[in-house]
């Protein structure tokens, strides 16, 4: 692959993109892809007003081709003809819903009965009566707790993986990789309040903490705490899936060892986009100042202090209701002290991810399963003469992953993980 383009070229190349995409107002045209059996689908429903199967099948086909409006009419007009119809009010729930009509699609799914409802179906309802509780408070809190064990054939690797999501990297030089096992534990919340100007302005706040203990290497015990908070404007009114655009502050700390090692704060902005019914974008920018401290163990880690600008795109499509494909594209410039410790690096990877109803009778709770993986390009500024005076560092990552998620009750899952990295580098010691 060539060389990485220069410091700010991928960098303000995604700005402008993100300049420009959240003045894109979601489309209420028919797309074209779904025209021709948009058109026979809605057809079937005129011949046939009061036929159930006709009217779902519309509501599926024109919720792809984004007209809601339209599945609403078909779906009201059968419950002119049968009143009582549970699988029709939980499908109105759901369109309301995805319009941003919580009183209207609160009524429709306090109608559907559960009892006469699909598993798979219940567990739906369930989970968008909490969605429509939620979004009528004017306070939103959402969070999720994960907790474990993990092998790991080279532990250093991993400390080093949960360093870089916080935005720096850590120096083993001098440890040898060696294989331990670790107790992690990993708390992800969103909060945000409606600031009531009646056009969806919000205040939004997200927060990461996590952690990991070593059964034997207790120097790369790792504690992060990572935060960010800013106002959430949507530029086309108070409606769900209009384009969002949020001005932040990020700010992190980062221990090793039991030890502050490092900290880290600035600011950006984030935008999320509907293109289509079924895909979106979110995109982010930010920039940051890290702070390295001196520790007992590492005694010259202030020499790393850096400025680290960073963009992201992500794209996120649901061909149907049970699947997730995802692509992220992720430039990074980190600025430090030294030009060995300087590097530009371009990430790209993605997953896929199914769900599927539960094999077994113990839990009604659908399951799922995903694979992951990406590449990572890593092109550092300059020679490290203690290291090796004559080679000038790249280093090429690639990594390859699958999960099985077992649904055990409401909002309690197993999850089981396996994944392989390889590091690769022009400097042997980073190999």
């Amino acid at each position: 692959m060539p060389s990485f383009p220069p410091r700010w070229a991928s960098l303000l190349g995604l700005l402008s993109v993100l300049a420009l995409l959240p003045s894109v107002a979601v489309a209420q045209t028919v797309d074209p892809a779904y025209k021709a059996d948009y058109d026979a689908a809605f057809r079937a429903t005129y011949d046939r007003p009061s036929d159930v199967e006709a009217a779902l099948t519309f509501a599926k086909i024109a919720t792809l081709a984004g007209d809601a409006e339209a599945a609403i009419g078909a779906l009201e007009r059968v419950l002119i003809f049968n009143p009582d119809l549970p699988e029709v009010d939980l499908a109105l729930g759901e369109l309301y819903r995805s319009l941003g009509s919580f009183a209207m699609a609160k009524v429709y799914l306090d109608r559907a009965d559960a009892a006469r409802l699909s598993p798979e179906d219940r567990a739906k309802r369930e989970r968008l009566l909490a969605e429509v509780s939620g979004a009528q408070s004017r306070h939103r809190l959402n969070a999720s707790f994960t907790s474990g064990l993990r092998y790991q054939t080279n532990a250093n690797a991993g400390a080093n993986a949960a360093a870089r999501i916080a935005g720096a990297s850590l120096d083993f030089n001098t440890i040898k990789p060696k294989a331990d096992t670790n107790a992690f534990a990993t708390l992800f919340a969103t909060h945000s309040v409606d600031l009531g100007d009646q056009d969806g302005t919000s205040w939004d706040t997200r927060t990461l903490l996590y952690g990991t203990r070593q059964f034997q290497r207790h120097l790369i015990n790792v504690a992060l705490i990572d935060a960010a908070t800013g106002p959430r404007f949507r530029l086309d009114g108070n409606r769900a899936g209009s384009p969002t655009l949020q001005p932040f502050i990020v700010g992190n700390v980062f221990e090793l060892g039991g030890s502050e090692y490092f900290s880290s704060a600035g600011g950006g902005l984030n935008s999320t986009v509907r293109l289509a019914p079924d895909l979106g974008l979110d995109l982010t920018f930010d920039a940051r100042n890290v702070s390295f401290n001196n520790t007992a163990h590492i005694s010259t880690a202030n020499y790393r202090d850096a400025q680290q600008v960073q963009g992201r795109m992500l794209v996120l499509y649901t061909p149907t209701e049970n699947d997730l494909i995802t692509g992220l594209v992720q430039p990074t410039n980190y600025d430090a002290r030294k030009a060995w410790e300087t590097f530009n690096e371009l990430v790209l990877s993605g997953s896929y991810v199914h769900r599927f109803p539960a094999p077994w009778t113990l839990s009604e709770l659908p399951w799922s399963v995903s694979v992951t993986a990406g590449k990572v390009w890593r092109f550092y500024a300059g020679r490290d003469a203690t290291v090796d005076a004559n080679t000038l560092r790249q280093d090429d990552e690639y990594d390859i992953g699958g999960s099985l998620v077992i649904g055990l009750a409401n909002q309690v899952d197993f999850r089981l993980d396996v994944q392989q990295v390889w590091s690769d580098s022009t400097v042997a010691l980073y190999h």
